[in-house]
């Protein structure tokens, strides 16, 4: 399974314009946010999926600092929400099996700066979390999900 929130011109676009892939993480965060405020889930799901997108592309064309790997952990936990609001928890767990793996490849690839260890707790604990909702991920689903 694999999720997009982008469609492949904008991702394309936006991974040449590093600087609006930030800003559209942004944007799309706080919509989620706001739109979860107002119980349209499905919209908000969206929105997240859109800066969650936006921030691997931001990751992935540099070393990660922390606020960049703070901004992908906080796009992740709001889509997990969004899903779970949804009752989409299959998929939740999917998503956040996805962001672990990719959080725990940047681990390796960078080591312990940049926040990436703290984010990989999160995220960690959030699984702990989300075991009482979801079944557990399956390795080669979750692994495939966001790379």
């Amino acid at each position: 399974m694999k999720l997009n929130f982008l469609c492949a011109h904008h991702r394309t676009w936006l991974q040449g314009h590093p600087e609006v892939a930030l800003s559209t993480c942004i944007t799309s965060y706080e919509q989620g946010i706001n739109l979860i405020e107002d119980n349209n889930f499905r919209a908000a799901a969206n929105h997240a999926g859109c800066a969650l997108e936006a921030a691997q592309i931001v990751l992935g064309q540099q070393v990660p600092d922390a606020d960049h790997v703070g901004r992908f952990s906080d796009a992740g936990v709001l889509l997990v929400y969004a899903l779970q609001l949804l009752g989409e928890d299959e998929t939740a767990t999917k998503v956040h099996g996805g962001v672990l793996s990719y959080l725990e490849r940047k681990v390796q690839a960078y080591g312990s700066r940049s926040g990436l260890v703290e984010a990989l707790q999160r995220w960690m604990k959030l699984a702990d979390e989300m075991a009482v909702y979801a079944p557990p991920v399956q390795p080669q689903v979750a692994s495939m999900l966001l790379h």
